[in-house]
Formats: C-alpha cells, sequence, structure tokens
C-alpha cells in the first residue's frame, strides 16, 4: 500500500497551489479549486489524499496545470493506484450509515437537479458526466459539474470501477432537516410544474385534481395511500427501454376552513 505522501497527483496539486501563493500571498484553496472546477471540499480531501479526483475531470485539471506527457501519465498512475490502495477501505464503508451534514442535505433537497441526477445514475447505458447531464436535462454544463460533484462530496454517489453509481448506504443527517428547506423544495416544484403545463405536450404529462369529503380522522390512512401510491407508480414506470427523468407531485390540502356554520335561527 502506498503512503498518501506518495501519490504525485496530490503532491502536483500541493506544488502548484504554494507556487500560485507565492506570486499572490491572498490567493486560496477556494480560489484553486474554482480555477480546476473543483468545490472547495473536494480540493481539501484531495490534498489530504482523503478522497481521488473525479475521472472524468483529469484531462481538464492536467491540461490546467500545463503537465509534461510523462507527468499526465505519473498523475493518472497515481490516480489508479489511491483507488487501488482504497479500495477495500471504500468496501467496508458501505455498510457504515452515511452521516451527511444538514447544510449540504438541505441544498440537495432543495432543488430538483440533484434527485434528478440520483435518478440518472440508475439509469442502463447512461454514463453520468456533467455533459451528458447536462443535455439530459437541459442545464448549463458548469450547473451539471457542480451537482455532480456535490452528491459525490455527500457520498450519495461513488466511483467504482471508472463508473460513478449510487453508494446504497442509509442516509442519516447530522440534525432533523428543517421545514423550510422542505417548503423551498416544494415552492420550486410548483414553479415546475407551473412551467411544465405549459410547454410540455398532453401526451407527455398528467395534470388532474378531484375535490372529496374526507374526515380529519382519516388523515393519517389518506397519507399512507399516497405514499403506497407513490412506490406503485415507479415500479409501473420501470422498463428496459431508454427511460426519461419524470416527477409526481401529489398535493392533499383542506379548502375548507375548520370553524363551525353559524346558528341560522
Amino acid at each position: 500500500m502506498s503512503n498518501q505522501e506518495d501519490y504525485f497527483f496530490k503532491n502536483i496539486l500541493s506544488t502548484n497551489l504554494e507556487e500560485r501563493k507565492k506570486v499572490n500571498p491572498q490567493y486560496s484553496i477556494r480560489a484553486f479549486a474554482n480555477y480546476l472546477n473543483l468545490s472547495s471540499s473536494s480540493l481539501s480531501d484531495i490534498l489530504k489524499a482523503k478522497r481521488c479526483i473525479p475521472l472524468y475531470k483529469i484531462n481538464d485539471i492536467t491540461d490546467k496545470l500545463n503537465l509534461t506527457e510523462q507527468e499526465v501519465k505519473r498523475f493518472n498512475d497515481s490516480i489508479f493506484q489511491w483507488k487501488k490502495d482504497n479500495k477495500n477501505k471504500n468496501k467496508k464503508e458501505v455498510s457504515k450509515p452515511l452521516i451527511i451534514a444538514t447544510e449540504l442535505y438541505e441544498d440537495i433537497i432543495k432543488s430538483w437537479i440533484y434527485p434528478s441526477i440520483f435518478v440518472l445514475s440508475s439509469f442502463k447505458d447512461f454514463e453520468l458526466t456533467p455533459r451528458n447531464i447536462s443535455l439530459k436535462l437541459n442545464i448549463p454544463l458548469e450547473q451539471a459539474q457542480y451537482a455532480l460533484d456535490v452528491l459525490i462530496d455527500s457520498g450519495l454517489l461513488i466511483e467504482d470501477n471508472n463508473q460513478i453509481k449510487q453508494s446504497n448506504r442509509l442516509v442519516e443527517t447530522t440534525t432533523d432537516v428543517p421545514s423550510k428547506a422542505i417548503q423551498d423544495s416544494h415552492y420550486e416544484g410548483l414553479d415546475i410544474a407551473r412551467k411544465k403545463l405549459q410547454e410540455t405536450p398532453i401526451e407527455l404529462r398528467d395534470f388532474s385534481s378531484m375535490t372529496f369529503l374526507a374526515s380529519k380522522e382519516k388523515l393519517p390512512a389518506l397519507k399512507k395511500a399516497i405514499q403506497k401510491f407513490k412506490q406503485e407508480i415507479v415500479e409501473i414506470g420501470e422498463g428496459d427501454t431508454e427511460q426519461e427523468v419524470y416527477r409526481a407531485s401529489i398535493q392533499l390540502f383542506p379548502l375548507s376552513c375548520d370553524s363551525k356554520p353559524e346558528n341560522l335561527h
């Protein structure tokens, strides 16, 4: 097993950062991360050899560092050596609950982009790269790159055998997710639904509602039925052919107010 000091990719990045600091003492890891199109937390872990550079970013980073052909080879070799050294360690981590900081988890659940990318990771024959994500979800390439980094940083996605896939670990947060974050997610969902109602052909969507009488005592049973229905439509939608990312939003709320009518006599 290699010592973390032996990884060439780590050493070359550290050297490059120090050279930039000599020219500009105010130069930070965040600035260097932005230049490399990495999140600052990712770069910090890479410099400590706690994690590796995503495979899809290797060429871009080696180009930006102006490495020679020989250095590029050593850079790539050291990345694959890191993966080999940490392969067994990563397998052991799978059985442990995945602890995500509440702040990071809030960002993930606020936007439709993160769950969409997570779902895309289970697509058959779909290579999860920023460019493919950008094209599939019709979002800017930079946004796709950032969101993919966040999902990898959180541990929800992992790199395994040169592929990015779901970690399949039980997710826990440091504290309960604030209701404000969940509310923001629902607000965004309503905005998206309004847009899709106008621009998506009717044969590719279904918007419907119903108004009915219900007892408040039956509300828990209604919520349970909705949860069961959501799981059922996921199972119905699965297939072997190329799939698209769909979102099903269900709202259940009272239209009448909780007050007794005035006595008319």
